[in-house]
Formats: C-alpha cells, structure tokens, sequence
C-alpha cells in the first residue's frame, strides 16, 4: 500500500509542505581578543610544557586556540625527575594526541585539582615534519578557599 501522499483520492487534502527547520539561536561565544592571550611557539615535532604548583581543590581555567593541529593534555605529576613522558603521568583533563586546527572554537574549561603537587600542562607539535604551530593561551589558577 502506498502512502496517503501517492493516493489519488487523499492527494488533495494532504498537501506536501517544505519548511526549513526552526532556527535555533546560536550561544555567543566568548571570543577573548587575540591580544590578551599569550603567544606559545612549537616548533614541528618538538613539545613544550606549561607548570603549576596547585593545592587540592584549586581551579586552573584555560583558554586555548592554535593556528594548526596540535596535541594538549593537563596531567599530574607524581615523580618531578619523570617530566618528558606524558604517558607515565596521571591524567588530568583528557589527553588529545592531535586536536585538529586550525581552530574556530577554542578549547575552553576548567580543571578542578583532585590533590596538591605539580600540574603541567602538554602541548605537542610531534606529528609536524616542517611547520611550526602557534599556540594561543590564557591559563588562570583560582585558589580553593
């Protein structure tokens, strides 16, 4: 059986109506004004680090954007004499191995800190073979009270 549509005795009474979507109100993202961030340089295939000495509790809010594919991860730091591998350090905020760029949107959150030590933040360029990448940034650390 067809559908009521094809039916030639119900053609006229159901009419076919193309409507776009409602539209749906886009958030306003809160673009912080290139000037105001600073300037990271990663040179292809190399890493650089970002530290912070945080007491359990305290609040490190990042904004971060490139202008090309990049790697990025927050980890906690157990033992300071291991500080190249970030596969031996615990995970703090997801690790991304490549973040696709370059980017519209920025990576913006907050990382509440589970205890107090060392906290560094990855950021990878190792997958580049001739082009540096410029990392945009703007980290700020809230103490618990």
């Amino acid at each position: 059986m067809c559908p009521v549509l094809w039916n030639d005795e119900k053609h006229d009474e159901f009419k076919l109506q193309v409507t776009r979507p409602p539209h749906v109100p886009r958030e306003d993202i809160i673009m912080r004004p290139l000037d105001t961030l600073e300037k990271l340089h990663v040179k292809a295939g190399k890493m650089k680090w970002l530290e912070f000495n945080l007491e359990k509790g305290d609040v490190l809010n990042f904004h971060v954007t490139g202008d090309s594919s990049f790697g990025f991860t927050i980890v906690h730091v157990d033992n300071e004499e291991d500080t190249t591998d970030v596969y031996s350090m615990r995970t703090v905020f997801p690790l991304f191995q490549w973040i696709h760029g370059p980017f519209k949107v920025p990576l913006e959150d907050t990382v509440v800190a589970p205890e107090s030590g060392l906290y560094k933040v990855w950021f990878s360029n190792s997958r580049a073979w001739f082009y540096s990448v410029t990392i945009r940034h703007h980290f700020e650390v809230i103490k618990d009270q």
